[in-house]
């Protein structure tokens, strides 16, 4: 007898996890974090300089808000940028 009429296949289903993408080598991704930290950088780097002009353009301010603002751009924008820790 013949096994061609036989329709029942003992072949593995094609594994669905090789269809993803591969994740590259670690050391091909130094140059994004590079990147991303120059943005973040430069966009503290705004922020202080807004932080100085709002300080030196409005000096009739009262010294509590000057405080509050010197604080926010100080302590919490450098405390999540990682400067202090």
């Amino acid at each position: 007898m013949s096994a061609l009429g036989n329709t029942t296949s003992t072949e593995a289903p094609p594994d669905p996890l090789a269809l993803l993408p591969k994740v590259p080598a670690l050391d091909n991704t130094f140059g994004a974090v590079l990147l991303g930290t120059f943005v973040g950088l430069i966009l503290y780097g705004l922020t202080l300089h807004q932080s100085y002009r709002y300080l030196r353009l409005y000096p009739n301010d009262s010294r509590a808000l000057k405080c509050l603002v010197a604080f926010v751009v100080y302590a919490l924008e450098a405390f999540s940028m990682g400067d202090i820790i």
